[in-house]
């Protein structure tokens, strides 16, 4: 597996799966999106990794060289040491293959070997249990619980937050480059 930058003609591949309401729940995106809304995410995906205040990159699988998901590090804060992480598989069909737990492996140490993060968070809704046991797996520790703090498909849903620390990755994670692939666009 290869995290790499996005490129225009990604689009496509991203609305052949995006706008499937099941993956959209769990992203809290409840709305579809347009091939232009895409091109547009993507060169703003080129102009923050630029700033640095975010890195998101295309999960692609190396043996078959097919573009599946994304994942990123955002809201990077450069004094705190700290982001939050996203990822999304798109393809329904590729879920519970391991692939997000390799992708997030993959983020996870692009920001504590290459840009020197001290922790990464994320936020998960109570229902998806398979990314919280995934999360607890690599490590992640829950650290507070935001009750009813989203609403979708007609009802309310906790929000879960857990973080890992750079030490803690590092104990169960050491460093295994190249972990990611060229990032131009």
């Amino acid at each position: 597996m290869t995290l790499r930058g996005f490129e225009l003609k990604d689009a496509e591949t991203i609305l052949a799966h995006f706008n499937d309401l099941e993956l959209r729940q769990f992203l809290g995106h409840p709305l579809p999106v347009s091939k232009q809304e895409e091109e547009e995410w993507i060169r703003r995906t080129w102009e923050a990794r630029q700033k640095g205040t975010e890195y998101t990159f295309g999960i692609e699988e190396n043996n078959k060289g097919l573009l599946v998901g994304s994942c990123s590090l955002f809201d990077v804060h450069s004094i705190n040491r700290n982001a939050e992480l996203g990822i999304a598989i798109w393809n329904k069909s590729l879920w519970d293959k391991g692939i997000g737990s390799e992708a997030i492996q993959l983020i996870c140490s692009y920001g504590f070997y290459l840009i020197n993060l001290h922790s990464i968070f994320l936020r998960v809704h109570d229902f998806n249990k398979r990314a919280i046991r995934v999360y607890e797996k690599l490590g992640f520790q829950h650290v507070a619980r935001k009750r009813e703090a989203v609403f979708i498909d007609g009802k309310y849903h906790d929000v879960h937050v857990m973080d890992i620390l750079e030490d803690e990755f590092r104990k169960l994670h050491p460093p295994a480059p190249p972990f990611i692939a060229a990032t131009g666009e």
